[in-house]
């Protein structure tokens, strides 16, 4: 999981070459700004629930 926020602007190809090298390494990335976990983290958590049921089953 990563949480991006502002120390992550302008820093996009570092931030997809990590996240390439992460995958490549067999994990999986799931985003999360850090405007929706300060406004919305109800909505986070049902997010990531989510992916993970997706993702790994029950």
């Amino acid at each position: 999981m990563g949480i991006d926020g502002c120390s992550h602007d302008d820093k996009q190809i570092y931030d997809k070459l990590r996240e390439d090298y992460l995958i490549s390494l067999g994990l999986k990335v799931y985003r999360i700004t850090v405007d929706d976990i300060i406004k919305q983290m109800e909505f986070v958590i049902i997010g990531l629930e989510e992916y993970i049921i997706a993702e790994y089953g029950t």
